[in-house]
């Protein structure tokens, strides 16, 4: 079992520049002032690619405790204003996994052929 430690970090990274972005378009553009909405991806950014050759062999590996882990690890992580908004994210998300893990077998058959 190779856990979802370094899962999770790409998750915070994403999220945190997601966020990061987010914040910095409320007022319609990007500039340099925004910078400090970036300041959570730089700090998870290390280490997200640290170990980063590990995050297939950990998505392979993912049983249905692990993803619904995910799942909750990302929710509360990333408490949005609008419930309506998170819920959907939160959505997104769950179908996200559920597509990229389609993908991997997709291209498993492919391979054995």
């Amino acid at each position: 079992m190779a856990g979802i430690e370094n899962l999770k970090e790409i998750i915070a990274l994403g999220g945190d520049v997601t966020f990061g972005f987010a914040r910095s378009l409320e007022d319609g553009k990007l500039s340099f002032q925004d910078l400090p909405n970036f300041l959570p991806a730089a700090r998870t950014l290390l280490p997200a690619i640290k170990d980063i050759d590990q995050v297939d062999d950990e998505f392979a590996d993912l049983d249905d405790s692990e993803r619904a882990e995910l799942i909750a690890y990302f929710a509360d992580r990333f408490d949005l204003p609008s419930d309506e908004v998170e819920r959907v994210i939160e959505k997104l998300f769950r179908v996200g996994l559920d597509l990229a893990d389609v993908i991997g077998d997709v291209a498993g058959l492919l391979k054995k052929e």
